[in-house]
């Protein structure tokens, strides 16, 4: 009660809309068009327009409509803050199999070849699979819901992880991770879609991905840990026990879930946080959420196959995922140091210097984010041109120079910029919920759809160009890269120019 006092769910007063051009009436969302062209408009707040410098920073400071402040900060602190803690503990979950590898899991294992590869590929081939069904099933059942249950099923694998014996065991348990941690984060882009505005939602969405980075990074300071403290204790190997830590520190996260996430806003009942004036009033700054209709048929699939602007979003994820593959290299560059100078790095330090590349990811991320909403104006596109061009020029350097320099310091800081088209996905992703915001059929195709083509590259790629026995010496997988990284830039750039052509189409300008 305390709770639901603090965040104003029962006291909030009705918010009155101050700006006419978003009055919708009940013809106007009897029915959804499918046939508009994708969404190009900014949409037009239904409060006073802020006009202070602090809006830079974050769009609520210095905001003159003090309701709309109180609406949106719940929202912050619910929605956005829990997705990110979400996303948080998916990763620290993800990453932790490549601790593992290079803590102690290799050797105990008995693993020779290349089975790291076929338990990624193994991730990857289910992700595939599950990847549409997961898309139609988040908009058909309680969003919130589906999020918990998938991260539930995901925490008992992550357990079962600190038991395997064998390397089959840990291709098959990967596997599982695959088919439950691909719904995730499409499911929370996708809420967050249907909340924030064009002006709102590039920072937050970059703080969601950045939150993939932080649990990046964060779980090399946990193995570390793991290592240092508990190695042995109960017969137990440290790596065993990193996968016991990270499992106890998720399950610690979807406790506040249950009761303060959010489902998707057209779906949305009042609860402890939003009652239902605030309810009304995000959905007049959204009238595209006043109606939840998704009633997918073989049309929609076909209609999507055939889009340009579809496959454009498909492609950030392909291009995205295989010029960001050759970071993978960098802890396995770290580890191989020790067979040609022995003592060059132990366990910790491997650990301590592998978090440091999710640090640099991180502040690509929230940069690329402010920038986009403000000094580019809602436009996601001149970042992740940049991002694509930087990481062509790291690739191609990283293929072409001696993987064991005499001076370690260049190429080490060449491995540290190979996140850069990593960073700015969380760009692409909020691009996406933008650009379809009238097709709701079609985001959820096109969001479903970003990973599964990522997924199917990846599985292509990973087992031929970038073999874990030959890491770090993969000069073709570094070359793959670079020529990823372009195409990232071209893809941005060229669906950048096609949106600017269809917005001076529809709105006369």
């Amino acid at each position: 009660m305390g709770v639901a006092k603090f965040l104003g769910a029962k006291t909030a007063k009705p918010v009155e809309s101050e700006s006419p051009e978003t009055s919708t009436s009940k013809s106007d969302v009897a029915v959804i068009s499918e046939d508009l062209p994708s969404s190009i408009d900014e949409e037009k707040p239904a409060v006073l327009e802020n006009t202070s410098w602090k809006r830079h920073i974050w769009d609520t400071w210095g905001h003159p409509d003090k309701k709309h402040v109180k609406i949106i900060f719940k929202l912050d602190v619910t929605l956005l803050a829990l997705a990110s803690m979400s996303t948080f503990i998916k990763y620290l979950d993800k990453i932790n199999l490549s601790y593992a590898y290079v803590n102690g899991m290799k050797e105990e294992l008995g693993i020779e070849g290349n089975e790291l590869n076929y338990a990624n590929t193994g991730y990857n081939i289910a992700s595939i699979i599950c990847g549409f069904p997961w898309a139609f099933l988040m908009v058909k059942m309680n969003t919130k819901w589906f999020v918990v249950l998938v991260e539930l099923f995901w925490i008992l694998v992550t357990f079962c992880f600190s038991a395997v014996k064998t390397p089959t065991q840990m291709v098959v348990l990967r596997t599982i991770v695959g088919a439950f941690e691909s719904a995730h984060y499409p499911a929370l882009s996708y809420i967050l879609g249907t909340y924030y505005t064009s002006g709102e939602l590039a920072r937050r969405n970059v703080i969601l991905q950045s939150s993939t980075s932080i649990g990046s990074f964060f779980a090399g300071y946990v193995a570390s840990g793991t290592y240092t403290g508990l190695n042995g204790v109960a017969g137990r190997s440290g790596w065993r026990w990193v996968f016991i830590i990270d499992g106890i520190i998720s399950l610690g996260i979807i406790g506040p879930q249950i009761f303060f996430f959010s489902d998707r806003l057209s779906n949305r009942k009042p609860d402890l946080v939003l009652n239902e004036t605030d309810i009304a009033y995000l959905k007049e700054r959204r009238p595209d959420q006043k109606v939840d209709k998704y009633d997918f048929k073989l049309k929609d699939l076909w209609d999507a196959a055939l889009s340009l602007e579809v496959w454009a979003f498909w492609g950030f994820g392909v291009f995205q995922d295989l010029a960001s593959l050759c970071s993978s290299a960098y802890l396995l560059w770290l580890k191989a140091w020790n067979k040609r100078e022995p003592g060059s790095y132990t366990v910790p330090q491997i650990d301590h210097y592998g978090s440091i590349l999710y640090a640099v990811q991180t502040v690509i991320a929230l940069s690329s984010g402010w920038i986009s909403d403000t000094v580019c104006r809602g436009k996601r596109w001149p970042p992740i041109v940049v991002s694509g061009v930087i990481s062509f020029v790291v690739c191609i350097l990283l293929g072409a120079l001696p993987v064991y320099p005499n001076n370690r310091a260049f190429r080490f800081f060449l491995y540290l910029n190979t996140t850069w088209s990593l960073a700015t996905a969380g760009l692409y992703w909020a691009w996406c919920q933008e650009y379809f915001k009238d097709n709701l059929k079609q985001k959820a195709i096109a969001t479903g759809g970003i990973n599964i083509g990522s997924f199917v590259a990846n599985s292509i790629v990973n087992n031929i160009w970038y073999k874990t026995s030959e890491m770090p010496s993969i000069t073709a997988g570094y070359y793959i890269s670079g020529v990823n990284g372009a195409l990232y830039s071209i893809d941005a750039l060229l669906l950048g120019l096609w949106e600017r052509r269809k917005r001076r189409r529809t709105i006369g300008f």
